[in-house]
């Protein structure tokens, strides 16, 4: 995933180191780093983007029952 977006949207690796350091300097208590990775909610289980349920129709909180 990470090479498609690489080349599709011309991002460097920098550029990701980047994104990455202004996340970790963000003081917002409920930020969401989106940055490559499985996304996990506060008990370890994997979260969904709601907009990735929505397209799908699925519902919970996990990809896959």
């Amino acid at each position: 995933m990470f090479i498609l977006l690489h080349s599709e949207h011309g991002l460097s690796a920098n550029s990701i180191f980047k994104l990455t350091a202004a996340y970790k300097a963000d003081t917002y208590e409920k930020k969401i780093n989106l940055g490559v990775g499985a996304y996990r909610d506060d008990n370890g289980k994997p979260w969904v983007l709601p907009v990735v349920k929505k397209v799908s129709g699925g519902g919970g909180s996990s990809a896959r029952s």
